[in-house]
């Protein structure tokens, strides 16, 4: 059931990095990580909530609200930034959140769950709500949106 349950997440995921540009173009960044922020509040909460298998589904379908929507979102931050900046976002960007956060969240997450059981997921659900206050705005102006229709160039 687990293998399942996980694959069904993957292919939430890769359904909406498929048909990101169709149906996310022209969204901010900020619409874009809140719809992920409130994605994580729910995932978690019902997480910490219920072991029923209707509910589990619809938590794994929340995988790629919660992934690749912040993903998208995230990539699209890095797009907009000035251009010598580029690299070093991209870096920290794979380091931190998909690298130490990952591990870190990994050990805290075992350590939570044998001490307080499924009530460690409420933790996580509430860092959805810590992230709806982050302010992201890139510096470079005028850069195009991933999910944007390319503009024909005007003719001289």
């Amino acid at each position: 059931m687990i293998g399942y349950l996980w694959s069904l997440g993957v292919v939430s995921e890769v359904m909406l990095f498929a048909f990101s540009k169709k149906w996310f173009a022209g969204w901010s960044l900020r619409t874009l990580f809140v719809i992920s922020s409130v994605g994580v509040m729910i995932r978690w909460g019902l997480t910490a909530s219920t072991t029923a298998v209707a509910a589990l589904v619809v938590i794994q379908l929340l995988h790629g609200v919660t992934f690749a929507i912040a993903h998208i979102a995230a990539i699209q931050y890095i797009q907009k930034s000035e251009p010598n900046k580029m690299v070093a976002l991209q870096a920290l960007y794979n380091a931190i959140p998909l690298g130490a956060f990952i591990a870190l969240m990994m050990a805290v997450s075992g350590w939570g769950y044998e001490n307080w059981g499924a009530n460690v997921f409420w933790g996580m659900a509430v860092m959805g709500l810590l992230a709806l206050f982050i302010k992201v705005e890139p510096s470079r102006k005028g850069a195009q949106d991933i999910t944007e229709k390319p503009q024909a160039e005007p003719q001289n």
